[in-house]
């Protein structure tokens, strides 16, 4: 998304959810080391995961959380707090943890990642990942902002696959 809100979360755990209840397994990471929102939507931001991994305290397996009856498993945010420093390192050992799991354990891995604005940390975790989707807010996410922001970094428009706009007013 562009900017912070709980819209993009529900987006990412409900697609990842969806996907988990057919054939496909699924890893769902929250990467959003400031606000943490996917981790605190599910009550799991008080255990490791991402960012304990990233800073090599443990094995990103061994912080994974199952939802029963599903085969989605989620990795916490962690309980560290990253900051800038850690917004390229978090991209690449994404990228990393994304071909080892497509390879052996996950069909799919869905990745929350932080807003694009105000800071750099969404667009660096972006230019990692070999596709994504723009969250926007109904009403406050104007489309000339996407096509203007896609526009700006066509490595970025060639890896988006669209854009879901969340709390839609019918």
């Amino acid at each position: 998304s562009f900017h912070p809100f709980a819209g993009r979360s529900s987006v990412a755990f409900n697609l990842a959810g969806q996907l988990g209840i057919g054939l496909h397994s699924v890893l769902l990471i929250d990467a959003d080391s400031r606000s943490r929102t996917l981790s605190r939507m599910l009550g799991i931001d008080d255990r490791p995961g991402l960012t304990d991994a990233v800073a090599g305290r443990s094995n990103w397996r061994d912080m994974l959380v199952g939802v029963a009856d599903t085969k989605l498993a989620i990795l916490p945010c962690g309980l560290d707090h990253g900051g800038p420093a850690d917004d390229l390192l978090t991209g690449r050992w994404l990228s990393q943890v994304m071909t080892e799991a497509t390879s052996k354990d996950f069909s799919r891995v869905v990745v929350d990642v932080p807003p694009l604005y105000p800071v750099a940390q969404g667009r660096a975790i972006l230019r990692e990942l070999p596709q994504f989707v723009i969250v926007g807010e109904w009403g406050r996410t104007p489309r000339s902002m996407v096509e203007t922001a896609l526009a700006e970094d066509r490595r970025l428009e060639t890896r988006c696959l669209g854009v879901v706009y969340d709390r839609v007013n019918l």
